[in-house]
């Protein structure tokens, strides 16, 4: 989901069959001729309000999604006729699926795209191995580059978002999962 540019899950679904976007600069979209605000969102099953940082009340500003593609195992789109288990929206539901951390050993990456760097780190819990943990930051740099290149100009699209997932197999058959998005 990561591309060069931008580090913005909604990029991917905008290319999906139904879907159409009129502003490169922003991550909303239409599903089926209903619009962005008419969608209903999730993470891992679990209603989710409004996941975009956005520029307000400016002409022309943009905006990214709140989740780090890196710590996604997949999006599901329902854009037909699917139960309405929550929200009680008209439009398509989104659901974004977290990736579990490893349960093999603990791992660090960092990334960088045109408008943000981020770190993400995973591990397993405890020796005998029953669960895992996922942490990932990002913060943008934009804000800076635009500093650079005008000093009068007050205008800076910075953003800050933390996902974490916890993940703990109490039996065969029972397992809590914990979740965080800021």
């Amino acid at each position: 989901l990561r591309n060069l540019l931008t580090n913005d899950p909604m990029r991917a679904i905008q290319v999906l069959p139904g879907v159409t976007t009129g502003d490169d600069f922003r991550s909303e979209f239409a599903v089926r001729g209903s619009p962005f605000s008419r969608m209903n969102f999730t993470i891992d099953g679990v209603p989710a309000s409004f996941l975009l940082h956005t520029v307000q009340h400016i002409e022309g500003g943009g905006s990214i999604a709140m989740l780090n593609g890196d710590i996604l195992d997949g999006i599901t789109l329902l854009n037909g006729s699917y139960p309405q288990r929550y929200g009680n929206r008209l439009g398509a539901e989104l659901d974004f699926q977290m990736r579990e951390g490893s349960r093999h050993r603990a791992q660090f990456r960092f990334g960088i795209s045109g408008t943000d760097a981020s770190a993400v780190a995973e591990g397993p819990i405890g020796g005998t191995k029953a669960g895992s943990w996922l942490f990932s930051a990002r913060k943008s740099y934009l804000e800076l580059l635009l500093k650079q290149i005008d000093d009068e100009n007050d205008f800076g699209f910075g953003f800050t978002d933390v996902q974490s997932k916890m993940v703990f197999d109490a039996s065969a058959r029972h397992r809590f999962d914990i979740g965080f998005v800021a």
